[in-house]
């Protein structure tokens, strides 16, 4: 991690943008929250101010797990996978777009909004034609499964 940051000091921002998602999501796996988030902020500023918005569905989602991680209310925790899901929807990227609606659909189950949960899971997977023995495509299938319990 410290090579990416090194490599977006010196310039190589978009070698570090490219794999900021993943390099978020290992200091999340590492319980390394703050990290996290401020890895995530940096790249978020960088984005934002050169227009490269590759990653950027991606990094909110992991702000947002980051977030649920370190307990902050629910309201933010759902602001970013809102802006996760938003983002992936105007880029077509549809992964992503059924990772972010994965993560929403759990924090609102949790929150006792299943039928909402079911409904947004559900329009995304059925977008799928291929690829169900995929990890994300098993993933939604699960997640599918415990909301129609």
């Amino acid at each position: 991690v410290d090579l990416m940051n090194v490599c977006f000091d010196v310039g190589f921002k978009a070698f570090a943008v490219s794999l900021s998602p993943y390099i978020g999501e290992q200091y999340l796996r590492l319980g390394e929250y703050e990290s996290a988030l401020n890895w995530i902020e940096k790249i978020l500023d960088h984005v934002y101010t050169t227009g490269s918005h590759i990653q950027t569905a991606e990094l909110f989602r992991i702000k947002g797990l980051t977030l649920q991680a370190l307990g902050k209310p629910n309201n933010n925790i759902e602001e970013n996978f809102r802006k996760a899901l938003e983002l992936s929807r105007e880029q077509s990227a549809r992964i992503f777009e059924l990772r972010a609606a994965g993560d929403l659909a759990k924090l609102w189950k949790n929150q006792g909004k299943t039928d909402e949960s079911y409904e947004l899971m559900k329009g995304v997977y059925e977008w799928f034609t291929e690829g169900f023995d995929s990890q994300d495509l098993k993933e939604a299938r699960k997640i599918l499964e415990t909301l129609k319990n």
